[in-house]
């Protein structure tokens, strides 16, 4: 509440993130849910990776969304490998064309033996998936011994199905779920969560430092006016708004 209040009080620790002088309004609109979930996939990977630091990596799906895209540019600068999953090829291509390695395509046959053999060969065990729905239990039965999913988001509109007692036990895979807030207050309302939160902060920024960088995000500019005409003509158009997502501006007339 009170983003149209001229005054609000909010909480210094959390609801307070103080911006360099180059970052512009547009970019500190959208500088946090996004870039800082990223952070936190990072952050959350190295302390569930298992094996050699030198192989470190993950899985994403629904890669193609605009934290998709910024997971695969801050993955490419830190050393860590990406698997990107997509449903459809113009959205491969997205992720090609900023560099994205490692993509494999849910619609094609045989999508689950490519992802998995690539988890094997590229020594990656753990998941951060968008979609739960039947993608669950999948997921999780594809994912190597010892590993561990990560449920952020339920794009598929259905609860996480599909779940196997002997992925859970025998084979020792973990199911969890991820949410930004309890990432960024681990730790409680102390010093380890103000490091954590500039940590991340630091990054965001330097990601917004530079065109194009990391944590930045792609519009298409609207007004008030003709917002709902866009939205209802992107809709229409395609099943996914991939890479279109609208930014209203009150300084911008028909």
């Amino acid at each position: 509440g009170g983003s149209y209040q001229q005054y609000v009080i909010v909480d210094a620790m959390t609801g307070v993130f103080p911006l360099s002088e180059g970052v512009k309004c547009e970019d500190a609109a959208s500088h946090f849910v996004n870039p800082y979930t990223v952070c936190g996939f990072i952050d959350t990977l190295r302390k569930r990776h298992t094996g050699p630091l030198e192989n470190i990596g993950l899985v994403h799906t629904a890669a193609a969304s605009q934290l998709g895209q910024m997971l695969v540019k801050l993955a490419k600068e830190e050393n860590i490998t990406l698997i990107n999953v997509v449903r459809r090829e113009d959205q491969a291509t997205v992720l090609k064309d900023i560099g994205a390695a490692y993509i494999v395509n849910s619609s094609e046959d045989g999508w689950e033996t490519s992802l998995r053999t690539m988890m094997k060969d590229l020594k990656i065990n753990v998941i951060f998936d968008a979609i739960s729905g039947d993608m669950s239990g999948t997921l999780l039965n594809l994912l190597p011994n010892g590993g561990t999913l990560f449920a952020y988001g339920k794009l598929s509109g259905s609860t996480c199905n599909g779940i196997q007692f002997t992925d859970l036990s025998y084979k020792n895979k973990k199911f969890e779920g991820f949410l930004l807030t309890n990432w960024l207050l681990e730790h409680g309302q102390g010093l380890l969560t103000m490091q954590r939160i500039n940590a991340a902060t630091k990054k965001v920024h330097r990601g917004l430092s530079k065109p194009d960088g990391w944590s930045s995000s792609k519009y298409q500019d609207c007004n008030i006016d003709n917002m709902f005409e866009m939205l209802l003509e992107n809709m229409k158009s395609t099943s996914s708004v991939t890479g279109r997502k609208l930014r209203i501006r009150f300084d911008q007339e028909n």
